[in-house]
């Protein structure tokens, strides 16, 4: 008797799917095996934390000519080494475009922390000044208000 048409391609099936998700794995691509692992586990949201280190802390009066100063932390859970740009900026409600007062970089491996202090000198007194601490290329920014 002669097997049948159906149990040729379901042996040709379960082959195909053995050979594909058991001794075929050294023939399927990385990007296709890193694929299925997202799409069967869940993965962590990579993410950055940004934040005044101490936010009670944060300079309520800015006397001019006086360095005020300040911290903010950065915190890498992006699942490798990055590299922050950061940026602060001093904008008033005066007719002067937005001061870069301080930027730089600070590369941080997985899960490490650290903190920047800056110190901020007004020129005039009696302005509003809003503060703003920016991740460049990032979503990432901060703010505080006050004034001289």
């Amino acid at each position: 008797m002669a097997p049948r048409k159906s149990s040729w391609l379901f042996l040709g099936g379960a082959v195909a799917i053995a050979l594909a998700f058991g001794a075929g794995r050294a023939w399927s691509p990385p990007a296709v095996r890193s694929q299925l692992r997202q799409t069967m586990s869940r993965q962590p949201t990579p993410f950055t934390e940004l934040y005044f280190t101490s936010p009670s802390s944060l300079p309520k009066l800015l006397p001019p000519g006086v360095p005020s100063r300040f911290e903010f932390t950065i915190v890498n859970h992006e699942q490798n080494t990055t590299t922050y740009h950061y940026v602060v900026v001093v904008s008033g409600d005066t007719p002067e475009a937005p001061q870069p007062v301080a930027s730089g970089d600070v590369t941080l491996p997985v899960s490490a922390a650290t903190s920047v202090s800056v110190a901020v000198i007004p020129a005039v007194l009696g302005v509003e000044y809003v503060v703003s601490v920016h991740l460049a290329e990032r979503a990432e920014t901060i703010h505080f208000a006050t004034h001289s």
